[in-house]
């Protein structure tokens, strides 16, 4: 058994007591509009540690805009008529009015505002079909197919934690198309460090890397 695993188990059983009461409560006992406040809340926290990662990486995300985008594509998915036409050309100007206001550092701006755009879009529009699912009519249904999606992703997750200890997945070696690599890294990749000299390949994923790691990388292997 990995290290730290008994403390990782007994954490996530604590937080399930804690938080599933809690949870089923709000969504049976409360109205509509409390479950799809807990989920844009969601959103809010998981967009915000998105920033925080780009920002790790020197990329300056659009944090301001970002919020913004993710809120309009929230609120269009929830409400579809709430504004009465699509919300998302209004997003993707807004976006666009930034990024040109950032010109002056293009090279910079292009690449965090990609970046801003996808993680908005994503958590936006998710967000909004799973608050989606507490209104749809019939709305006294609503509860249940929350708690049927919290029950697909708690299973799936939890399958994952027990199937993602250490012996998973296997060694295996890496071969280039002609067969002439003979260097061996051992998954995962991020414990690799060094790249196959005859194929060239890295053994280290492109997210640990960092997208300007990965974009030198590419630009060495065809020199």
């Amino acid at each position: 058994m990995a290290p730290g695993f008994g403390g990782n188990l007994a954490r996530r059983v604590a937080t399930a007591l804690i938080g599933l009461p809690a949870i089923l409560l709000a969504l049976f006992l409360g109205p509509p509009s409390l479950a799809v406040g807990l989920v844009a809340a969601a959103v809010a926290i998981g967009l915000a540690e998105f920033f925080r990662l780009l920002r790790a990486r020197e990329i300056r995300p659009l944090q301001a805009t970002g919020f913004a985008v993710a809120a309009a594509l929230f609120l269009d998915v929830v409400s579809p008529s709430w504004y009465g036409a699509p919300v998302w050309p209004l997003a993707a100007l807004l976006l666009l009015t930034v990024t040109l206001h950032r010109a002056a550092t293009l090279a910079d701006t292009v690449p965090a505002a990609a970046a801003t755009l996808l993680g908005a879009t994503y958590l936006g529009a998710l967000g909004g079909t799973i608050g989606a699912l507490r209104v749809l009519s019939p709305v006294a249904e609503g509860a249940w197919r929350m708690v049927l999606l919290l029950a697909i992703i708690m299973a799936a997750d939890t399958a994952a934690f027990f199937v993602g200890l250490p012996g998973f997945p296997p060694a295996r070696p890496w071969k280039a198309p002609s067969g002439e690599c003979s260097g061996v890294s051992r998954a995962p990749w991020p414990s690799a460090r060094s790249a196959c000299p005859a194929c060239r390949l890295p053994t280290r994923l492109p997210s640990e890397w960092g997208w300007r790691s990965w974009g030198s990388w590419a630009t060495s292997s065809r020199a």
